[in-house]
């Protein structure tokens, strides 16, 4: 894992929320989640295609090096292909563990 994730801490990027409670027939259907739905589903699923991250992270990386760009723009694209880039990472980790947690358990 890269130092720039050893330090990072998702309290220090983003507010806690406080989600109102459902009520009806929904609130026995969904599950808690801690906030990323979307890699928690990737992680739980069998098979896992990262190729959208890839494909933005290409993206970002063209635009930042995009001479007709202004610097503002160029500056946040750096920042986004650095978020990509640390998501790949977090997942790849987060897989890592899942198989070896799966390994120590059989």
């Amino acid at each position: 894992m890269s130092d720039e994730l050893k330090s990072f801490k998702i309290s220090d990027q983003v507010k806690r929320t406080v989600d109102k409670p459902k009520k009806g027939e929904g609130a026995a259907l969904s599950a808690p989640s801690a906030g990323f739905p979307r890699i928690e589903a990737l992680i739980e699923s069998d098979s896992i295609d990262l190729a959208w991250v890839e494909a933005r992270k290409s993206q970002l990386v063209a635009l930042s090096n995009d001479g007709s760009a202004d610097s503002q723009t160029k500056g946040g694209a750096r920042k986004a292909t650095l978020a990509y880039k640390h998501v790949g990472e977090l997942i790849d980790h987060l897989l890592s563990t899942k198989n070896a947690m799966l390994q120590d358990s059989e």
